[in-house]
């Protein structure tokens, strides 16, 4: 990684904590969002998740889950929940202030990278196998290169497997 990209890197993640700094200490409710982690207006509406405990004996060991129904995403009550509980968390962060403009600044400076570096593996004798998305791109490719200063050899495409959109083989 360039010494620019790393620069690039830090004054990046400098300007992030500052904004949420500044945005934070900026609300007249900052002291109640930081105690309880919600604001004062969503918090009276927080759905509660009904307990129906589930024992179970494992190996002679009675386990009682108070929540186990909820690993059912297709009983109707749970999707209620979650449905509600969605709700309930996109409120409270609608009430952090600048929090669009945030986030609008956070798109911009993804954006702006030409290429994103992921899942970087090294391996013995300096083998590095990694993922590399450009901007406009869905899926990263899999690269290798021996070195970090060695040729870049692309090993796996997967555009080159698309049957259809949206599909591959």
């Amino acid at each position: 990684m360039s010494e620019r990209r790393i620069l690039y890197i830090v004054v990046a993640s400098s300007s992030l904590v500052l904004a949420v700094r500044a945005a934070v200490t900026d609300s007249p409710s900052a002291s109640s969002i930081v105690e309880t982690g919600t604001s004062p207006r969503a918090q009276n509406s927080q759905p509660i998740a009904p307990v129906r405990p589930v024992t179970e004996d494992y190996f002679g060991t009675r386990v009682t889950d108070p929540y186990r129904y909820m690993e059912d995403l297709r009983d109707p009550q749970v999707q209620t929940w979650f449905k509600a509980q969605d709700d309930y968390t996109r409120a409270v962060l609608a009430t952090i202030p600048g929090r669009t403009q945030l986030l609008e600044r956070i798109k911009q400076l993804a954006e702006s990278a030409s290429y994103q570096v992921s899942d970087v593996q090294r391996f013995k004798g300096d083998k590095f196998y990694y993922q590399k998305r450009s901007a406009s791109e869905e899926v990263g490719k899999l690269y290798y290169r021996e070195g970090l200063s060695g040729n870049e050899k692309l090993l796996v495409d997967p555009e080159k497997f698309v049957s259809a959109p949206g599909t591959h083989t």
